[in-house]
């Protein structure tokens, strides 16, 4: 039947015609529209995505009216050595770009003489943070002059200046780097030395370097699955559960690793700040403590 079929044309090509490309077919159909139905779910999603990526590169080329990184910052003011930190507002008018409607400062005279301790006192935004910003120059007033040691803080360079200038939020921040390399945000380039001074000075020296601390581990998924299956670990592990137990234990690991990733947990990466040579580091060893990492706005650490 099917020579005569083929002789009259009915199928010209009988290879086509073959039951297990009959199948072949078939699943590709079915298969390929799960496929695209899957494809047509995520669109919700993919337009979300796009929206939220516009406005986050939208955000990061907009231009910054004080430009740290500018080309002109080496023609600023130097600090100098005898940098004394005498500040003083002149007749300031501020506000901020997201409220123009509200005048934060309206005509601010204020002098604070260098060593002085000033308490500023007020309710909520009357504009005490504000303060600050304006002396580390976050934002520039609209009007008037804030000066530090009779200089404008316009005409500092910006990134000496800042070095000079100390500033401890209600809320401090910790990354989740180590101890050091959270020291060292403030001074990329501070010897060993200038850590255990900074430590020394902020109260947490003998916090950091106790017993208690060094005690502390990382129990992220990622840390405890890499200890798993690197030795001794992994022969302890194995010898104490028994292999079935292990692979079990191992596996239940990887499938938390991977949610941590899908949920965009922070994961901690070693000496990223800390880019210093040798030398820069300087003869002083730190105590292996302060190799610890602070874990995510600092949760491994006690509030105090």
């Amino acid at each position: 039947m099917f020579a005569g079929a083929e002789l009259y044309g009915i199928w010209p090509d009988y290879e086509y015609t073959r039951p297990d490309k009959t199948f072949i077919a078939m699943f590709l159909i079915i298969f390929g529209g799960f496929s695209a139905a899957g494809a047509s779910a995520m669109g919700p999603d993919i337009k979300k995505a796009k929206r939220a990526a516009i406005k986050i590169f939208t955000t990061i080329r907009l231009p910054s009216k004080i430009d740290v990184m500018s080309d002109d910052l080496a023609s600023k003011t130097a600090v100098t050595k005898d940098f004394r930190g005498k500040i003083e507002f002149k007749d300031v008018w501020f506000r901020y770009p997201s409220r123009l409607n509200q005048w934060i400062f309206k005509g601010l005279n204020l002098t604070i003489e260098a060593e002085e301790a000033v308490a500023i006192v007020g309710e909520s935004g009357q504009g005490k943070s504000t303060f600050i910003s304006l002396v580390m120059r976050f934002y520039d007033p609209e009007f008037g002059t804030v000066l530090i040691d009779g200089v404008d803080v316009k005409e500092y360079n910006i990134v000496q200046l800042r070095e000079r200038l100390g500033l401890v939020m209600q809320e401090p921040l910790l990354f989740n780097y180590t101890l050091r390399e959270n020291i060292l945000y403030g001074k990329l380039d501070a010897s060993n030395e200038q850590i255990e001074d900074a430590a020394t000075a902020a109260n947490c020296k003998e916090f950091i370097e106790g017993s208690d601390l060094g005690a502390a581990f990382d129990d992220t998924a990622s840390a405890l699955l890499k200890l798993f299956i690197e030795e001794p670990y992994k022969s302890l592990a194995i010898e104490k559960m028994g292999q079935e137990d292990y692979d079990k234990a191992v596996k239940t690991l990887e499938e938390l690793e991977k949610k941590t990733l899908k949920e965009g947990s922070f994961e901690a990466i070693e000496d990223l700040v800390d880019t210093r040579t040798d030398s820069q580091k300087g003869k002083v060893a730190l105590h292996a403590n302060y190799g610890i990492f602070a874990g995510n706005r600092g949760s491994k650490l006690s509030g105090g």
